[in-house]
């Protein structure tokens, strides 16, 4: 049996929906997401089919550690004159060691390049094979194809 809502819940969820309510007016976010998060999932999805999202994934890390790194990073082949050490090396030596969390954001960008050419060919694998590249998605495939040349 359910239990009757107490004044206090009525409170609480009139002031938890209101604001959703007045978002979705103007946005349709609220719709958007409940159609994302409640939908019905096919019967024969693989785990295959998330390689494309775990390839966007994988790159957006690159791309969010890539410019971390590049804030700090100073190319050149100077002397530093208080190490005694090029200035690239030193730099990335300041990352690794000094940096709050320095050595987690290179190590991310390290091992996350191997992981985004693994996953990329890995997705264009099973596009190949599965024939995802054909009518109405042939776009998608040469898309990826200029994606994979690049990367």
């Amino acid at each position: 049996m359910a239990r009757r809502k107490t004044k206090r819940d009525q409170i609480v969820e009139l002031a938890v929906l209101a604001p959703l309510d007045w978002v979705d007016e103007r946005t349709g976010a609220v719709r958007g997401a409940k159609w994302f998060l409640f939908r019905n999932v096919p019967r024969d999805i693989s785990w295959a089919q998330t390689l494309g999202f775990a390839t966007l994934i994988a790159f957006a890390t690159q791309t969010l550690t890539g410019a971390i790194l590049a804030m700090y990073y100073k190319p050149g082949s100077e002397i530093d004159p208080t190490t005694g050490k090029p200035l690239a090396y030193a730099s990335i030596e300041h990352i690794t060691n000094d940096l709050t969390l320095g050595w987690l954001v290179r190590g991310m960008h390290r091992w996350g390049a191997s992981v985004f050419v693994i996953l990329l060919f890995m997705h264009m694998g099973r596009v190949f094979l599965f024939g995802a590249y054909k009518y109405p998605r042939e776009l998608l495939w040469i898309t990826g194809v200029l994606i994979l040349a690049m990367g």
